[in-house]
């Protein structure tokens, strides 16, 4: 008789899959940054220079993850995580000195000639700490959703590369019309996310926020050629260019053209869809309710910096007129009603998403009041936000994973089977409505005080900080009151009663950005030190452009004079220099 044998197991391929991929970073990380150029530090106009490496890594990454097999997930995953850490160690490198009130790590070369646009990309205190959520949150984001989604890896992993370095480019161009590219751009993988990778509504949700984003982004589009064809009556010269741009003053007093108006809102519209605000908010809700885990956080930071970075230097006569009514929607529609809305929701997913609707709305608050205690919070709340809003869904997303719905209905008395999960939650949701110690705490309270006695508010300013501090303990009450449904009482049903625990995988997710929020309340002076000159500059220029707007005669377009403009913004668009070779 025969003696058989069963068959020899395949040789593992693990050695050489590991061997691969740390080849892969090793070249990733040690010899690309060593052979690029990467621009003369802060102030330069030359050499392929940071920001570019910057903001080409994830869409590089992108490119080589689709080009990846299907069949081996893991690489894509592998990949994916690689160029989410180049992108971060790049974005540390902007630490490399000091950054000043002026633009710092700056390139500026001719792009469209036809119309004037120019491929120019810098950096200053208001980009900087955006530059970081983005490079920090996203592979948090994207880690959580890999976890959750096993369908379709390498397009998912290529969808959140190319959001990032969509929204990496936003952030630091400074080119308009560069910019509406970028802005424009980070519609397309959001919204394959949410109707590919999102829950059963998804299709709806995509949908409903694709043509909100669309119809604003179709509005500033608008806005942009009525303002380079002033300029052009202007100067007969074609730009776009936001130091060029900047210097058309559009009349704002009656007998205004009504076109000089409708610029304004379409800018101002298209920046508030993606804040969001009331009454642009309704979008929120569904996006945030159907989007994968950990997704709903990357998006909303973009809107606040369109607002702060563009509209704010375009339109700062527009904004200290409609200073009082936007205030007062933001306050009214953003801070209150979203706090009443959340308080009414019975799914944590859609409470997480009213209470970032009231978040934005201390935001916009700050920025209308036109003070610098209310720019100076106005970050500081965002910067809370993107954390805080990041780790709220990131742990509504493990509890899905786990029982399937986050319906009040369904939950309960989880606090004995799931403790440490419970304890994370609670101190997110803390930190997400202003416990002392946290990011909020300090951000709303500046801007409560600030609106208080802002002269843009005029005698409005004590009511608006009233309701603002009323929203506050609104949202004690609507997040208490889910935290009590979801963890405290009866443990209900069996299957909550075997649920398991939160893993150090996931933990290793979610509490860093915790961490972050509170070590941000604790020493806000030590974060806002590197870009508190780029604060000040910034608001000393809004004031004195709002106050030469408002004050000008006549109802023609104008151009306003370069001295309204501080010392760090008055630079002229760099001509093109020839690039140094590599290193």
């Amino acid at each position: 008789m025969t003696e058989t044998h069963p068959p020899a197991p395949p040789p593992s391929t693990t050695p050489w899959r590991r061997t691969f991929v740390y080849g892969v970073l090793f070249l990733a990380f040690v010899v690309v940054p060593g052979v690029w150029a990467v621009g003369d530090g802060p102030g330069s106009s030359s050499g392929l220079a940071l920001l570019e490496l910057l903001v080409a890594t994830p869409f590089v990454g992108a490119g080589v993850v689709m080009l990846l097999p299907r069949q081996a997930p893991w690489f894509a995953r592998a990949m994916s995580y690689g160029f989410f850490a180049l992108a971060f160690i790049l974005s540390l490198m902007l630490l490399r000195e000091p950054l000043g009130a002026a633009w710092s790590y700056r390139i500026s070369e001719p792009w469209v000639e036809a119309t004037g646009s120019r491929w120019h990309l810098a950096i200053d205190g208001l980009s900087l700490w955006f530059v970081y959520l983005t490079t920090l949150t996203t592979p948090i984001a994207a880690f959580a959703a890999l976890g959750s989604h096993r369908s379709h890896v390498k397009e998912l992993c290529a969808a959140f590369l190319l959001l990032e370095g969509a929204l990496l480019g936003a952030f630091v161009a400074v080119d308009v019309l560069l910019f509406f590219i970028f802005f424009d751009l980070t519609l397309v993988p959001m919204f394959i996310m949410i109707a590919i990778w999102g829950g059963k509504d998804r299709v709806r949700a995509s949908l409903k926020f694709f043509l909100f984003a669309f119809g604003g982004s179709a509005a500033m589009l608008g806005s942009i050629v009525y303002l380079m064809w002033i300029h052009h009556d202007l100067t007969g010269v074609w730009s776009t260019d936001l130091l060029d741009l900047a210097r058309v003053s559009l009349p704002v007093r009656d007998g205004a053209p009504l076109a000089a108006e409708l610029c304004f809102w379409g800018f101002s519209v298209a920046a508030l869809v993606k804040v969001p605000m009331f009454p642009l908010h309704s979008w929120l809700p569904d996006a945030r309710t159907e989007a994968p885990a950990g997704l709903s956080a990357i998006m909303v930071k973009v809107g606040a910096f369109a607002y702060l970075r563009v509209v704010m230097t375009l339109f700062p006569g527009f904004i200290t007129i409609y200073a009082r009514p936007l205030a007062s929607l933001a306050v009214v529609g953003g801070i209150l009603f979203a706090g009443l809305a959340a308080w009414k929701q019975s799914n944590a997913r859609r409470i997480v998403a009213y209470a970032a609707v009231a978040s934005m709305g201390f935001v916009m608050l700050g920025l209308f009041s036109g003070t610098l205690d209310g720019f100076r919070g106005g970050l500081l709340l965002i910067v809370n936000h993107g954390l805080t809003t990041a780790a709220l869904f990131l742990l509504i997303g493990v509890l899905e994973d786990r029982r399937g719905r986050v319906d009040f209905d369904a939950l309960g008395g989880l606090a004995k089977a799931m403790p440490v999960y419970a304890a994370l939650f609670v101190t997110a949701s803390m930190a997400a409505i202003g416990m002392p110690g946290s990011a909020a705490f300090a951000g709303e309270l500046a801007i409560i005080l600030a609106s208080y006695g802002a002269p843009n508010l005029a005698d409005s300013g004590p009511f608006l900080a009233a309701g603002a501090a009323a929203g506050l303990i609104m949202a004690a009450v609507y997040m208490l009151h889910a935290v009590q449904q979801m963890f405290f009482g009866p443990l209900r049903g069996a299957k909550n009663a075997r649920l398991r625990d939160i893993t150090p995988r996931e933990a290793l997710a979610i509490v860093p950005l915790i961490a972050l929020t509170f070590v941000v309340g604790l020493f806000p002076g030590k974060f806002l030190s590197p870009v508190d000159a780029s604060i000040a500059a910034f608001h000393a220029q809004f004031q004195t452009v709002a106050r030469e707007d408002l004050q000008r005669p006549g109802t023609a377009p104008r151009l306003r004079t370069r001295d309204s403009f501080s010392d760090a913004f008055r630079v002229s668009a760099a001509p093109a220099v020839p690039r140094p070779s590599a290193r």
